[in-house]
């Protein structure tokens, strides 16, 4: 029966668009380029449907998913994109267990060899650039209904309004002599790397990745690396700093060192004070442990300005004791300097 698909929840649309493609099938993406009042999804949220129903990613709270899917199997069919208004009243919303309403406006765009769909090649280089943690971006005329690729070396040559939503990370809909564009950047997921799989590993590992994070555990240490408990994460076994190095940026890069243990966790603090990709690092262990590791990483030439950047005792402060509670701590804390809620 078609519905919606259980793909890995960390698969981007464009990335199964393509997958979809490969498996024969006529496929759509739609993606919410405005919004107004409440509305469940931001801005630049993805859904990739199929003719046949079949569809996964969400461009609302479960509202208007079968409309979009309709829709989208209707624009297949008929090798055009589209724009469809929704706009949600109270009543509907609490039917479709929403709080509140709200309007939004979706772009609907088969992917077909049209110049007013996606190509498949823009969608196969899309999936690409993904993959390879390559930022990317999509510029759409919303009055030819023209997708434009726009590769991150060419972001430099857009006039400065659509630069900056390229460069600031935002989609959204830019005006120019009397058309509207919609910028869509594609950035790969952020990458939380936890140095030490030690017990707080294993649940921040797994509600990081729930998250959407792309998450990596280093230990070097056989018997924390080889735990079962990490099952199905990424673990890897070398020394942090080469572990460290070899790690595609292009997301951003937190860094949460676990260990307790300077062999360890001072060539990963080292390495994540001098890499322009780290957006976020965090250290677990007591004030007086932290006094002594700031005193190493003086030794080793750091001044305090960037040594301030460490946070130390890791996580939000709410009296977290078990495991799990100090992993939600720390990933709560992550989202809140990346969402620049904190330094």
């Amino acid at each position: 029966m078609p519905g919606a698909a259980e793909p890995d929840a960390s698969i981007n649309p464009l990335i199964l668009a393509g997958r979809w493609r490969v498996e024969g099938r006529r496929v759509a993406l739609a993606t919410v380029i405005r919004t107004w009042g409440a509305s469940p999804r931001p801005v630049g949220s993805m859904l990739v449907a199929d003719d046949q129903g079949d569809f996964a990613g969400s461009v609302s709270g479960g509202c208007i998913e079968s409309e979009v899917v309709m829709a989208a199997a209707e624009a297949i069919a008929a090798n055009a994109s589209r724009i469809l208004d929704f706009g949600i009243d109270n009543d509907d919303a609490w039917s479709a267990g929403l709080t509140c309403g709200g309007s939004l406006q979706v772009l609907v765009q088969p992917v077909a060899d049209d110049a007013a769909c996606l190509s498949p090649a823009i969608i196969e280089r899309c999936a690409e650039a993904l993959t390879r943690r390559e930022p990317l971006g999509l510029l759409t005329n919303l009055v030819s209904m023209r997708p434009r690729l726009v590769e991150w070396a060419d972001v430099e040559s857009l006039p400065e309004d659509l630069r900056a939503r390229f460069t600031g990370g935002r989609a959204g809909l830019e005006s120019r002599e009397q058309e509207d564009w919609f910028i869509q950047p594609l950035r790969p997921a952020p990458t939380l790397a936890i140095v030490g799989a030690v017990h707080v590993a294993q649940p921040l590992a797994r509600m990081a990745a729930i998250a959407g994070l792309d998450v990596v555990v280093i230990d070097p240490r056989r018997a924390f690396a080889d735990s079962d408990n990490l099952r199905g994460i990424d673990v890897r076994g070398e020394w942090p700093g080469e572990a460290l190095a070899g790690l595609a940026g292009g997301g951003g890069i937190a860094v949460a060192t676990l260990t307790h243990e300077p062999r360890l966790d001072d060539p990963a603090l080292s390495w994540a004070l001098t890499s322009d990709d780290v957006f976020y690092i965090g250290a677990l262990g007591s004030r007086r442990t932290h006094a002594a590791r700031l005193e190493r990483l003086r030794e080793q030439g750091f001044d305090a300005d960037q040594l301030a950047r460490i946070h130390a005792p890791i996580g939000l402060d709410i009296k977290a004791l078990t495991p799990e509670e100090i992993a939600v701590s720390i990933l709560a804390e992550l989202v809140a300097v990346r969402r620049g809620a904190r330094d």
